[in-house]
């Protein structure tokens, strides 16, 4: 484990994240190492513990990192990059060398940082519960674990496409048959778009982003509305439409306001 012991000591206080802690130069003896006295450091907090049971769980991936038992990809092992580091500074860290890696570097990061969208799509599906996977890391994690199971892949590529995926497939022309599948939705929305005229590209790249952000939470939260119906979206791009503006020109704020202009109970209290 001289590997993972490495990583642990580039760091100080590692598992111990931040100031919450007495002093920022909180140092790794007391807590295994020096003379074996137990620290006098304060009792942690239940955020503190938490952490520590998430950074346990990478150093235990490390490992298995190290013995080829987990595949990576190849800028893993790559050193530690200013701009991480800086980060890691920025987060509380203090960094003694670089001796992380950049992957230990990523892993460390996203410990501080929200799931991906698409992350949170496969553990809402599979029924995960937030407690397990609530940040970019040990979701990304997570999902690598449950997609490397065959079964669950299939079930995951036979899923029903999204709500949104069908909004595009209509806005295309297109049916959804009954039973069609989230792969076979993505490659008939790929095939058509692939053909489309450079104008058509741009209004269908516009309205996947207008869905997208609609649908993502944390942007739902900065408007101040509540989860709109792919209805009232497409109503209220429609309606926007209809004053004129084309669809290439228009942006996620403007179908905000126009949804709340139609219905003012999306607003949030």
């Amino acid at each position: 484990m001289e590997y993972v012991i490495l990583a642990v000591v580039a760091l100080v206080g590692f598992g111990w994240l931040k100031s919450q802690l007495s002093k920022a130069d909180h140092k790794l003896s007391g807590y295994g190492g020096g003379s074996g006295r137990r620290s006098s450091a304060p009792k942690k907090s239940s955020k503190q513990e938490r952490l520590d049971q998430q950074q346990k769980q990478l150093q235990s991936r490390w490992g298995a990192v190290e013995r080829g038992e987990i595949d990576v990809p190849a800028w893993w092992n790559d050193p530690v990059s200013e701009a991480q580091i800086n980060r890691l500074k920025d987060d509380g860290w203090s960094v003694r060398s670089k001796s992380l890696l950049k992957g230990h570097a990523s892993e460390l990061i996203g410990l501080q940082e929200p799931p991906e969208p698409n992350d949170q799509n496969v553990l809402r599906f599979f029924k995960v519960p937030q407690s397990e996977a609530p940040n970019q890391t040990l979701a990304r994690i997570k999902v690598a674990e449950i997609l490397s199971d065959p079964g669950n892949r299939e079930k995951w590529d036979k899923r029903p496409p999204a709500p949104a995926r069908r909004e595009l497939i209509r806005w295309l022309g297109e049916r959804v048959p009954k039973g069609m599948t989230h792969v076979e939705a993505e490659e008939l929305i790929r095939k058509r778009f692939d053909g489309m005229p450079e104008s058509e590209r741009e209004d269908f790249e516009q309205l996947e982003n207008i869905l997208d952000e609609l649908n993502d939470l944390e942007f739902r939260a900065d408007m101040g509305i509540k989860k709109p119906s792919m209805k009232a979206i497409h109503e209220a791009i429609e309606a926007l439409q209809k004053d004129g503006d084309a669809l290439r020109d228009l942006d996620e704020i403007q179908v905000v306001d126009k949804l709340l202009e139609m219905q003012p109970d999306l607003e949030k209290a």
